[in-house]
């Protein structure tokens, strides 16, 4: 894509001029300039996507950003290195690798900064639905640029949120605290109910809740047990407890289930291509 259109699609973007005022000015190593191409890119995602730019920008990235040209100064990027690679947002990872000296080029460094951004919001961009159980809910919530409690039992007023080690799964499973939904959201709309129990068997828990991400249910001490994508097309939910259990039997998870399999039917429906047959 040539630069000219990279540059329209950048300055068309709120909140990414800075990325372009801080790094058009050059003179910092090749991995900081290729920042400029990464907030193009990024302007890109936020046409195709829809989405809220502080999902692709969050406030602690963007003040980072600000921040390059004290650190080209000193002539020592190592501390925006390390801030990158504990954010773990979207926009951070495509910074690790623009940072990282792994490229012999500019234009080889942008290129693999685009693949990968692609690869990020490809879920998100064609509405693909998403379904995230325990780790994969924490996961969601990091990489857009949440953070985790490690252990949440040691943490102030919350209770402990996993299994009792040792015990056959039919306990381990068991339902044991109820969680609150909260109304006008994907979950409410699901199940059609405002509480019900669920399992729990995680030592970590959502700390800092990702831009972008709406709550949709919370245990009664508080921890987020839900959330979903506020601006992604198609079904997406994430969840802290395991719906999978003997979902038969659980009319929620019933519910779960078939709505996800609905979503990802219809999704199938509406992109497969048919088979041709070779002419003979």
């Amino acid at each position: 894509m040539p630069a000219s259109v990279l540059l329209a699609a950048a300055e068309k973007a709120s909140g990414l001029q800075l990325v372009w005022e801080f790094l058009s000015t050059g003179g910092f190593v090749m991995g900081l300039l290729v920042l400029c191409s990464m907030a193009a890119i990024t302007a890109m995602i936020l046409a195709w996507l829809h989405l809220r730019e502080k999902i692709i920008l969050p406030p602690a990235v963007v003040s980072q950003l600000r921040s390059v040209p004290n650190y080209a100064s000193k002539g020592d990027i190592r501390p925006l290195q390390e801030f990158l690679q504990r954010d773990g947002s979207m926009m951070a990872r495509l910074g690790s690798m623009a940072v990282s000296g792994s490229y012999t080029s500019k234009q080889e460094c942008i290129d693999a900064c685009t693949s990968k951004a692609r690869e990020e919001i490809h879920y998100l961009e064609r509405g693909i639905p998403l379904f995230a159980i325990c780790r994969g809910f924490q996961e969601a919530n990091v990489a857009l640029g949440g953070s985790l409690h490690q252990a949440v039992q040691e943490v102030g007023p919350f209770q402990d949120h996993r299994s009792v080690s040792g015990q056959p799964a039919h306990v381990q499973y068991a339902d044991v605290h109820p969680v609150q939904v909260l109304p006008g959201g994907r979950l409410a709309q699901i199940v059609g109910r405002s509480s019900f129990q669920v399992n729990s068997l995680h030592g970590q828990a959502v700390n800092r809740l990702a831009p972008g991400l709406r709550v949709e249910a919370v245990a009664p001490d508080g921890i987020v047990e839900a959330f979903s994508v506020e601006a992604a097309p198609g079904f997406n939910l994430c969840l802290q407890w395991h719906p999978e259990w003997q979902a038969g039997s659980n009319p929620v998870s019933m519910q779960l289930l078939t709505a996800f399999g609905d979503a990802a039917r219809a999704w199938r429906a509406q992109h497969h291509t048919p088979h041709r047959n070779p002419i003979p």
